[in-house]
């Protein structure tokens, strides 16, 4: 085996390797949907009266209204020994997402 090979296939299982290191467990991505969460709460504006009020209302305690919006959520992960793949639905929406790198990535 040449020495370019080797080096090639050292690199390659220590990227395997340190992908599979980084791969966010259930409780990182509990965490990566609530930043989420807190995220949205806070750049969301209102175009109404009603909804501003609660909205305002929500803003008012961030996290609580986020652990809240949090139970209507169903979150599905699937292993993929190197990275996670994670659905978040909410009624007829859904959001593809990928857990590699301790990040959790969405389209």
């Amino acid at each position: 085996m040449s020495t370019k090979t080797t080096i090639l296939m050292v690199a390659a299982v220590a990227s395997a390797g340190a992908l599979f290191a980084t791969k966010p467990g259930p409780a990182a991505i509990e965490e990566k949907i609530a930043e989420m969460i807190v995220g949205d709460i806070q750049t969301t504006g209102s175009s109404d009266l009603a909804s501003g009020i609660l909205l305002m209302t929500c803003k008012a305690n961030i996290n609580d209204c986020a652990k809240l919006l949090r139970t209507t959520m169903d979150v599905q992960s699937e292993d993929k020994i190197l990275w996670q793949k994670v659905t978040i639905s909410q009624g007829e929406k859904s959001l593809s997402c990928l857990g590699i790198l301790n990040q959790l990535r969405c389209n």
